[in-house]
């Protein structure tokens, strides 16, 4: 009888031991850690209700069952067990779990529930000859009582929503290793998830939503060799305000806690920055494709001097933004960039633009006019399709082109001035055949 123990641990000894410790269920906020040699091999440790759960690397199997034995922690002798192919996590992942990095050869897989393990064949200079290396986490559950995981260096892979909503995970460490995959989801929907650390040296890549619906999460460090981030990744965490990243990295930089790629290019605005005031940093000179689409508490935006370049669909949908500069050397805006802004009143485009993309404007329905630089040549398919209050363009001299659908919809246009530079009109460009 062991009620009220706040620590307890089982060694193993000789190979015909039996440990047995009756009523495990009434241990609460309790350790169980299991120190066994390599040479003892036990066959079967069981509980439940353990706070912190250590899982050795010698252990072949793990139940919370027994398989209809009593429930309760135990070691049992003999060849009963022989032949075992897995290794299943007692009930689910509770308190502290620590994963080992090696199990036995014998272990076919680690889970709970269903596999979270798969495994490749080490050296290992023990008595056992072989084991395996711990290379992937495929899946663990819903584990409503994990609050903190480890994971083990040997890791190159997390699969898809392998730790997803686990309610109240709050720490997740990730040891140095070679190389590490977490997969879409991993850790989606793990809302008390506030801690989240890299070993150094560590390649890492992070697929969509991996920390999507994070919501205690207020800032995040990448690791020096961090290569590849979806941009997703933090999607719906309200409290991350700073993504950095170590020094030295060859793809990202922080800049004022804003995630950018190295050439520029802004690649995750975090999200729990004020979202009716948008402040792009000095040093972007790219707003990626779809970078705030959608994004409807955005007022204004302020966009700074170094940006060169909009991309497709970066602002689309933004239907409550009213107010946005854009800077003195931005040379393009791409497709549908700021289609379907419905509130946006103005906007003044410099005259360093080039390269105005089609839709670019499409049903922004508050504008009311529009000077078009005469760098930019083209006026592209439907570039203002759709701006029903739309009454004043001017197009500047060196617009050469009005290509078809670029004022269909303009129900309210009084004046187009037309630049001597201008070719060709399409028959098309009103969205009616003109003769």
């Amino acid at each position: 009888m062991c009620c009220g123990y706040a620590r307890l641990r089982i060694r193993a000894g000789r190979c015909d031991a039996w440990f047995r410790v009756m009523k495990a269920n009434n241990l609460r906020k309790s350790t169980i850690a299991l120190l066994l040699p390599l040479c003892a091999m036990p066959t079967t440790a069981q509980y439940s209700n353990c706070y912190k759960c250590n899982i050795p690397a010698g252990l072949i199997y793990v139940t919370a069952s027994g398989d209809g034995r009593a429930k309760g922690i135990g070691y049992y002798p003999g060849d009963f067990w022989t032949g075992r192919r897995d290794i299943s996590l007692p009930w689910q992942l509770v308190g502290e779990a620590v994963l080992p990095e090696t199990i036995p050869a014998e272990a076919r897989k680690l889970g709970s529930g269903g596999t979270i393990y798969k495994r490749e064949a080490i050296e290992t200079g023990d008595r056992l000859g072989k084991s395996l290396k711990l290379v992937e986490i495929e899946y663990v559950g819903a584990c409503p009582r994990l609050e903190k995981v480890a994971i083990p260096g040997t890791v190159g892979q997390i699969h898809k929503n392998a730790f997803s909503d686990c309610p109240n995970l709050s720490s997740v460490s990730f040891k140095s290793g070679e190389g590490l995959s977490i997969g879409e989801g991993a850790f989606k929907g793990c809302k008390n998830l506030s801690e989240v650390t890299f070993g150094g040296g560590t390649k890492l890549n992070i697929a969509k939503e991996a920390f999507g619906g994070c919501e205690a999460l207020e800032s995040i460090t990448l690791p020096k060799q961090c290569t590849e981030v979806d941009l997703t990744a933090f999607q719906d965490c309200p409290l991350l305000e700073n993504i950095y990243v170590e020094e030295g990295n060859p793809v990202y930089v922080s800049i004022d806690g804003v995630l950018c790629k190295r050439d520029g290019e802004l690649a995750i605005y975090p999200p729990g920055r004020d979202a009716m005031d948008i402040v792009v940093p000095e040093g972007v000179t790219y707003v990626r494709n779809g970078a705030f689409a959608k994004a409807a508490t955005i007022l204004s935006v302020s966009l700074p001097s170094t940006l060169r370049e909009i991309g497709e669909e970066a602002f689309r949908g933004c239907r409550n933004l009213l107010d946005i500069k854009l800077p003195p050397h931005l040379r393009s805006i791409g497709a549908y960039a700021f289609a379907e802004c419905s509130a946006l009143p103005r906007m003044e485009l410099p005259v360093s633009l080039t390269q105005l993309g089609h839709h670019a404007f499409a049903y922004c329905s508050s504008l009311t006019e529009m000077r078009v630089p005469g760098g930019v040549g083209v006026i592209d398919v439907g570039t203002f399709e759709g701006c029903f209050e739309l009454r004043h363009v001017q197009l500047g001299e060196g617009v050469q082109i009005v290509s078809r659908y670029a004022f269909y919809g303009c129900e309210a246009l009084e004046t187009l001035v037309r630049p001597k530079s201008l070719k060709e009109v399409s028959k098309e460009a009103f969205g009616v055949v003109i003769d």
